[in-house]
């Protein structure tokens, strides 16, 4: 995956994690390789891992 469509991808990644969805679904279906290579590259560019930002926002 380049790097312009994984910054992408992560961008609507973080904007369904916000909006509730599971996390295996949201790599699923944004066509990331596993749940590890979504998790290491979602902390890469919000410096928390996508399980941290859900619980950041849920209890907002």
């Amino acid at each position: 995956m380049s790097l312009f469509i994984c910054s992408r991808q992560l961008k609507i990644a973080k904007n369904l994690i916000l909006r509730g969805l599971r996390l295996s679904d949201i790599a699923a279906s944004l066509h990331f390789a596993n749940q590890h290579y979504f998790t290491h590259s979602f902390k890469e560019m919000f410096t928390v891992t996508p399980g941290q930002m859900s619980r950041l926002f849920k209890g907002a």
